[in-house]
C-alpha cells in the first residue's frame, strides 16, 4: 500500500475567517510580516527538523497576498522543496497523491509546532479502521516572551490528521470545506496521548484568553522541572 503524508497549515487563507479580517488585517504587509517571522522561527523548524521527511507540507495564502508574501519569503533562508506556499491547494494535493491508496492530512497552524518525530510516528501507527481520524490531545504551551513552558491538554485541538482513502479523497472529500478543529472531537477518533506538540505564545495570537486559560506561563518562573529537556527535544534552545 502506498501512503502519502500532507500537513496543511492556513497561513492567510482560513475561509473561516471574515471577510473584514482579510481585508483589515492578515492580507496587510504588516501582518504578514510578523506571521512570516513566528513561521520562520518555530513552526520551520519544526518541520525542517522532522526525523522522517517523507511528507509535503503545503502553507495556504489568500492569492489577494501572493505580492507580499513572495516578498517576504525571500527574507528568509530557500525553504526545502517539501514545504510550500501556495494559493492553489487542491492542485498540489491531487498530484502528490495521484497512484497512492491512502492518505494521511494533517492540521497544523502555522505559528505552532509539531514534535521532530511526528511524521515518523504516522508512518508508524497502525490506524483503527472504524477511526480515522488521530487526535493529538496532550502537548505543551510555550510563552516566547517569558521563556515558560508548560503541559498543555485540549479536548480539541487544533493537531489532528484524517487518514483517507485516496480514491474517497479525490471523489468527494477534498471538496469539503475544512472545520474549526473545535468540531473533530465529535467524529470517531483515536486519542493520542503522547506529547506531540507545542502551542506558541507570541504577542498576536487570535486567541487572548491564554492570559488567564494557562496563566503559569505568564509567571516568571518555570513550571517544569524538565523544562530544559523539551525545549531540547524541540530545538528551542
Amino acid at each position: 500500500m502506498i501512503t502519502r503524508y500532507i500537513i496543511v497549515s492556513r497561513f492567510n487563507s482560513d475561509i473561516g475567517l471574515s471577510q473584514e479580517y482579510h481585508i483589515t488585517d492578515s492580507l496587510t504587509e504588516k501582518w504578514i510580516a510578523y506571521r512570516m517571522e513566528i513561521f520562520n522561527r518555530f513552526t520551520r523548524k519544526s518541520l525542517e527538523f522532522q526525523t522522517n521527511q517523507e511528507f509535503l507540507c503545503l502553507l495556504t495564502f489568500h492569492p489577494d497576498s501572493t505580492d507580499i508574501i513572495q516578498k517576504e519569503l525571500l527574507k528568509y533562508p530557500p525553504l526545502p522543496s517539501n514545504i510550500v506556499f501556495t494559493s492553489d491547494k487542491k492542485s498540489l494535493i491531487e498530484n502528490y497523491i495521484l497512484n497512492a491508496d491512502q492518505l494521511y492530512l494533517s492540521n497544523l497552524d502555522s505559528d505552532d509546532m509539531y514534535h521532530p518525530k511526528f511524521i515518523q510516528f504516522l508512518h508508524d501507527h497502525k490506524v483503527q479502521s472504524d477511526k480515522p481520524l488521530l487526535i493529538y490531545k496532550n502537548g505543551y504551551i510555550f510563552n516566547t516572551n517569558t521563556g515558560i513552558i508548560n503541559n498543555y491538554y485540549c479536548q480539541s485541538p487544533p493537531f489532528f490528521t484524517e487518514v483517507f482513502d485516496v480514491k474517497d479523497y479525490l471523489s468527494y472529500a477534498m471538496y469539503y470545506p475544512p472545520l474549526a478543529h473545535g468540531y473533530m472531537e465529535y467524529f470517531a477518533h483515536e486519542t493520542i496521548l503522547d506529547p506531540m506538540f507545542i502551542v506558541i505564545l507570541h504577542n498576536r495570537n487570535t486567541w487572548p484568553n491564554y492570559r488567564y486559560h494557562v496563566a503559569q506561563v505568564f509567571q516568571d518562573q518555570q513550571v517544569l522541572g524538565n523544562w530544559q529537556e523539551i525545549l531540547k527535544e524541540y530545538l528551542l534552545i
